[in-house]
């Protein structure tokens, strides 16, 4: 079993949502934490530790030899720096994995309630909203990407789209952008059907901000429960930008 380093911490992590936790501390693979400028030795301890609440995001490096590590970065500004330190530290490989939460708080998005009672309008028809919008990424800049959203109920396709810039109805736009292996920060919505109470629904809320918060506040009122999925990259270091 590989030795884990639990000596490291990042003096400040920013989540996206834009809280800010102090004395962030993280286990790593022994070995390897020097391999960034990212962490300092833990002289403090955080008596309010955050790791239950969320995961934080991360570079995932791959060595020569085959070990991977995962890097939690405190802040998307340096998530550029880092891998290039990484690169240039004998990582040959790099993904970026985004902060999850598994259950966002109400007062992170505005302080918006969630639904409380079942949702109706639902149907078998399987059409879907689909089309393009312009997002802003943590790390390429502004790509478009694709959406497809299931047309019915209607009030779940106009909160959604709300969350959406520059949108184009349709399929047909930009469709080799699929092949930059990113998948776009999302809410992941949950909810009750009306009329049947152990029918549950689901929706993914993609978004064009790199603040989730107002989008989030757009969509609790239609759902129980939303989680947060942060931007992901696979094969990172083949498109990394120059600074």
């Amino acid at each position: 079993m590989p030795l884990m380093d639990a000596t490291k911490m990042i003096d400040k992590y920013i989540t996206d949502f834009g809280t800010e936790v102090e004395n962030f501390s993280i286990k790593i693979l022994e070995g390897y934490a020097e391999k960034v400028s990212e962490y300092v030795e833990r002289t403090t301890e955080n008596p309010c530790p955050a790791g239950e609440l969320f995961r934080p995001r991360a570079l995932i490096a791959t060595f020569e030899d085959g070990t991977k590590v995962k890097y939690p970065i405190g802040d998307r500004s340096n998530l550029v720096a880092r891998a290039r330190e990484l690169l240039s530290n004998d990582a040959i490989c790099i993904d970026y994995e985004g902060e999850y939460w598994s259950y966002v708080p109400s007062t992170l998005i505005q302080n918006t309630n969630y639904r409380a009672i079942p949702l109706g309008g639902f149907t078998n028809n399987g059409s879907k909203t689909v089309g393009t919008f312009n997002y802003q990424s943590d790390i390429l800049g502004n790509i478009v990407q694709p959406f497809a959203i299931e047309s019915e109920p209607a009030v779940l396709v106009t909160a959604a789209v709300n969350c959406l810039s520059d949108v184009v109805y349709g399929s047909g736009f930009c469709t080799g952008a699929r092949s930059l292996n990113l998948k776009a920060r999302r809410f992941r919505g949950k909810g009750l059907v009306a009329g049947d109470t152990k029918k549950t629904y689901s929706r993914d809320i993609k978004m064009s901000s790199t603040d989730p918060a107002s989008c989030g506040a757009a969509n609790a009122p239609n759902y129980y429960c939303l989680s947060y999925i942060g931007e992901s990259i696979k094969n990172l270091h083949l498109i990394l930008p120059a600074s």
